[in-house]
């Protein structure tokens, strides 16, 4: 997808190498599955030699089985898995057999999530992203030209189990009606666009975030946190979200339950850059402090025993 290039981005700012293997991950069509692919994947790992390995892949899709996790881990090196969904309880059948088959050394929720079924035993954190694509420090929210912005896809519209229609794109919509610019993710198809969205986002002094997960059932702490933080922006968090778990709402971070709610506290603060700065550098620190891909990835090596490898 259009934020892989988040992850390898993340390692290689710290000096290390990586190489990148990837397959297709629908089922169907005429690309390798089952035991072809397992058979690919473990001859690309033993031709690379790496020193570690991270896996990132889809829910229910056409991915690598059991024992083809377990012979990376074993034979070539110890394996990270990073998912971005593990709030999502669609994935959890999923983690709890890689856990309970020891597929991997470490598994990692890059959302945040409060309740997915590892957290007591695996790391728990948020997306990892290159600070070098925004400026340090940020930009001062007297000189930015957007005051109200969005950086992302609008979404869908989705119905709950218990009838209750939701999704990003009508709370998108509403906030339009108020000032909010709009500016989409640009499609996975076109590469190398991700510094014109961080530059947006650098230049945008208040951005809403929508935190429900793929399924629209529950919450997570989307990787706009992070880069609105690394943006030194004021940030706007829907309620009931896992993010006051590592941020102060009210302090780093302002809380919206509602669009009209929303609509009130961005009338209170358009006018106000210093209020706005204020709030962004807050939430600045706390990201540069605690989720920079140092300590992200420093974490993950400390449970692979590979603490200094390169």
């Amino acid at each position: 997808t259009n934020e892989m290039h988040k992850h390898y981005e993340s390692w290689a700012c710290l000096g290390h190498e990586f190489e990148t293997y990837t397959y297709t991950h629908p089922k169907g069509g005429n690309w390798p599955s089952g035991g072809k692919l397992d058979d690919e994947i473990i001859a690309a790992a033993t031709n690379y030699k790496p020193d570690a390995i991270v896996y990132v892949g889809a829910c229910k899709s056409n991915t690598p089985s059991v024992d083809c996790f377990k012979r990376l881990r074993k034979d070539i090196a110890p394996t990270v898995h990073l998912c971005s969904d593990a709030e999502d309880e669609p994935w959890w059948d999923e983690l709890k057999l890689y856990d309970k088959e020891g597929c991997f050394s470490v598994q990692v929720s890059l959302d945040g999530s409060s309740s997915w079924p590892l957290k007591e035993t695996q790391l728990t954190e948020l997306t990892p992203i290159d600070p070098a694509h925004y400026p340090i420090p940020p930009k001062p929210h007297k000189d930015r030209t957007i005051t109200f912005g969005f950086a992302g896809n609008p979404g869908s519209i989705s119905k709950l189990k218990d009838g209750r229609v939701t999704g990003r794109r009508p709370l998108v919509a509403e906030m339009i009606q108020f000032g909010l610019k709009h500016r989409p993710r640009d499609h996975e198809s076109i590469k190398g666009t991700y510094q014109k969205c961080a530059d947006y986002i650098a230049d945008t002094r208040i951005m809403p975030n929508f935190p429900l997960t793929g399924s629209y059932e529950r919450m997570h702490v989307k990787g706009r946190v992070v880069e609105v933080g690394l943006a030194g922006g004021c940030l706007l968090e829907m309620k009931g979200s896992p993010t006051p778990n590592f941020f102060e709402p009210g302090v780093a971070y302002l809380e919206w339950e509602t669009t009209e709610a929303a609509r009130q506290i961005v009338e209170r603060l358009k006018d106000n850059p210093d209020e706005t700065q204020a709030f962004g550098m807050r939430l600045w620190e706390k990201v540069k402090a605690n989720h920079g891909p140092d300590k992200f990835w420093g974490r993950i090596l400390h449970r692979c025993g590979l603490n200094g490898a390169s």
